[in-house]
């Protein structure tokens, strides 16, 4: 089973620290995922990668536990490409 995560391309954002807070959380909810795969996309926006990933799982025989994608308002990437937005809101779509 596999969980895919996927986040904004933001510097900041520690892939292994998301790994391990994932893998905990799923764990606690008894979902174990024996593979986490971190995405990154611009504005944690679901892209290329993501959808790559997920084939990917499937063609390995694997099925996708839990999959999200995780925004957050401190958004550097975001606000390099687009004007200011109110705090909590998402970007919009591309």
């Amino acid at each position: 089973m596999a969980a895919i995560i996927n986040v904004c391309v933001d510097p900041r954002l520690n892939h292994e620290v998301i790994r391990a807070q994932v893998r905990a959380r799923l764990e606690r909810l008894r979902l174990p995922a024996q593979l986490v795969y971190i995405t990154s996309d611009v504005g944690g926006n679901l892209g290329v990668s993501f959808r790559s990933t997920a084939e990917l799982v499937l063609k390995n025989q694997d099925r996708v536990e839990f999959a999200a994608v995780f925004h957050h308002d401190d958004c550097v990437a975001f606000r390099a490409t687009s004007a200011a937005r109110a705090p909590g809101t998402f970007p919009p779509p591309s």
